[in-house]
């Protein structure tokens, strides 16, 4: 019968022309010149890298290798890796200064398992030495700024949590810890994800971000453990593709059965999160893993969207039809911290204000528009960071994602279909997908979720084994 159906599909004449149309638009946009200049990404050696191995065979380096207490640290296996999933673990319950401190020390573990030689060192990629230039400006505008001491403490966090994309990238390199790793973070989400269906079940759902009067009192968004149903929706655009590529290929069916069961459940919380740009950024991203696959597969999925009225429940079929109304006290605070925020870059749009909430309220009142005259945050990834840190941040951090964009699709092209693959282009669409998500948010204000960020974007790098 499937055969048939198949058939069937393929002899139509709509369904000939439409994948015809699909094969002509994917050979245009293999042959354009962004395309060209994204598969040029080569593995070259750079200054840091021949300046780091100049200094692992220096004598400071021989020096720490004959420190017993730190040989008897390194003789524990595997010590920094777990080390790093115990911080990204962490950061999904844990209070921020814990998660901070687990990054630092993740990031001292490393370095000591470099220079004992227990951690191969691999080639830096050119998104490595722009990570370095954002880390450079985030260190500059926790010092200058119109924050004070709060300012250079929410910088000096930020910072701080920034070396788990790095140490993810040298950690992750070894054979089969991509995969572990994932498995791992993916199978502790589970229990966060029936913590938020508890949260439903019990009526413990947060009505602080919904417009009582466009919506009724009863409607709850769920929280789970991030106390904010937008940064959960955040955390579940990492958490539930991952969830979905590991559960199509894990081997046995025990596996497939706890990951199919976790995608699900995660899949639920998403809807409960009501969170709209989480939804469209799904969307996205679940767009981008099935034309990375086959370009063919945007037409039906598109099919499914339009035809997302007969099936999707009542509930979050009036929270999409609110994207637009203006009417709506969320979108229209957003609208308006956005004319503010506007308004701030026509003065400080080449130098910033610095980093936190302190110093984004000490200047934004003086620009604030009647209806919002407090705000913590732009509620926009790139007029935030222009706030932050003006040009110079806005500049590094679309450098940064640039080339990580170019090195996971070099690494794309370079690997057989399998595991390895699979989970870099689910962890790149994942990117397109928060990236779209921090035009309606500014999806790094929250410290533990931009650990668990950082580290997505290190294992995005990463030349995994194949199966």
């Amino acid at each position: 019968m499937r055969e048939k159906i198949r058939q069937t599909l393929l002899a139509s004449r709509f369904i000939r022309m439409i994948s015809g149309a699909s094969i002509r638009l994917s050979v245009f946009l293999r042959s354009s010149a962004i395309a060209a200049w994204f598969e040029g990404e080569k593995e070259k050696r750079h200054t840091i890298d021949r300046l780091s191995e100049r200094f692992l065979n220096s004598k400071i380096c021989d020096f720490l290798r004959s420190s017993v207490l730190l040989g008897w640290l390194m003789k524990i296996p595997d010590i920094a890796w777990y080390g790093l999933l115990v911080t990204v673990a962490a950061a999904t319950c844990l209070p921020t200064l814990a998660v901070m401190m687990l990054s630092l020390a993740t990031l001292a573990l490393t370095l000591i398992a470099v220079v004992f030689r227990r951690e191969t060192l691999p080639a830096l990629p050119n998104a490595i030495v722009f990570w370095l230039l954002y880390a450079l400006v985030i260190l500059l505008y926790t010092f200058i700024g119109y924050g004070g001491s709060q300012g250079v403490l929410a910088g000096g966090i930020r910072f701080c949590m920034l070396p788990v994309m790095p140490c993810a990238f040298v950690l992750l390199t070894k054979k089969d810890r991509l995969w572990k790793s994932v498995c791992v973070l993916t199978a502790l989400s589970m229990p966060i994800g029936l913590y938020g269906l508890f949260q439903f079940v019990t009526g413990q759902m947060s009505a602080v971000w919904t417009d009582t009067e466009l919506f009724s009192e009863d409607f709850g968004r769920l929280t789970a453990t991030f106390e904010n149903p937008n940064i959960y929706g955040a955390f579940l655009l990492i958490a539930l593709p991952l969830a979905a590529a590991v559960t199509m290929r894990v081997r046995g069916w025990r596996g497939k059965v706890f990951f199919g069961v976790t995608s699900v459940v995660l899949a639920a919380n998403m809807v409960l999160t009501y969170s709209r740009g989480c939804y469209v950024a799904l969307l996205i991203i679940l767009a981008v893993c099935l034309c990375r696959r086959d370009i063919r597969w945007l037409w039906p999925m598109a099919a499914l969207a339009a035809a997302s009225p007969l099936y999707l429940p009542e509930s979050v079929l009036t929270r999409i039809q609110s994207i637009g109304n203006f009417s709506d006290t969320s979108t229209s605070y957003r609208l308006n911290i956005w004319r503010g925020s506007v308004a701030m870059l026509g003065d400080f749009w080449w130098i910033g204000v610095g980093i936190g909430d302190a110093a984004f309220r000490s200047i934004y009142e003086r620009y604030a528009l009647t209806a919002v005259e407090d705000a913590p945050h732009a509620h926009n990834l790139i007029l935030q960071t222009m706030c932050e840190s003006g040009v110079l941040g806005i500049l590094s951090l679309a450098l940064l994602m640039v080339f990580c964009f170019r090195r996971a699709h070099s690494v794309q092209r370079a690997l057989p279909a399998g595991r390895a693959r699979t989970l870099s282009v689910t962890l790149s669409a994942v990117w397109i997908g928060l990236l779209f998500q921090g035009m309606t948010d500014f999806i790094f204000y929250n410290n533990n979720l931009f650990c668990i960020m950082m580290f997505s974007l290190g294992a995005m790098l990463v030349k995994g084994e194949s199966e």
